[in-house]
């Protein structure tokens, strides 16, 4: 029998225990920082844990078949790509604070840290089962020789309209 129990967190709250049961289907973290996230003071009783608890073996087994398959290629990609994003920040933002960078791409990583962050004015790209109908705002101006400047045109998209007709 091991010494060291599991997570009372863990087992009580069933908010983290779904969440632990998603990160071990999707396999993106090993098992030390699967431990350290969830608080197992070590494998050997994430394992046992793991063991000892059938059914959640086959909830972790049932996700994974889920997050696995085809229906589920697009939110994967997704997710994958995103992280990988997120892994790659540290290493853009220090590409801009590099002197020897050339200010090309320090504005091209400036630019995709924007992006990243949502704050360059462009949306997201519409979720898997979104209708979109979000974009940018698209705003013409005139600016005159004398400095004026006159708005000739703002156009922002607006959202899809949905008929329904009651009863039959």
């Amino acid at each position: 029998m091991l010494e060291n129990p599991v997570p009372r967190e863990l087992v009580n709250t069933e908010e983290l225990l779904l969440k632990f049961v998603t990160d071990v289907a999707q396999g993106f973290y090993d098992w030390d920082e699967l431990c350290e996230r969830y608080g197992f003071v070590n494998r050997a009783v994430l394992f046992h844990f793991l063991r000892t608890t059938p059914s959640l073996e086959k909830l972790i087994h049932r996700q994974k078949t889920a997050y696995d398959s085809n229906e589920n290629v697009e939110q994967r990609i997704r997710l994958k790509a995103g992280l990988s994003v997120e892994n790659a920040i540290p290493h853009i933002a220090h590409l801009i604070t590099q002197t020897s960078t050339p200010i090309g791409q320090k504005l091209d990583c400036f630019h995709k840290l924007l992006r990243a962050a949502g704050t360059d004015g462009a949306p997201p790209a519409p979720r898997f089962g979104d209708s979109g109908g979000s974009g940018p705002t698209f705003t013409l101006n005139f600016i005159w020789s004398d400095g004026t400047k006159e708005n000739v045109l703002t156009a922002r998209p607006s959202p899809p309209v949905i008929e329904h007709e009651e009863g039959m």
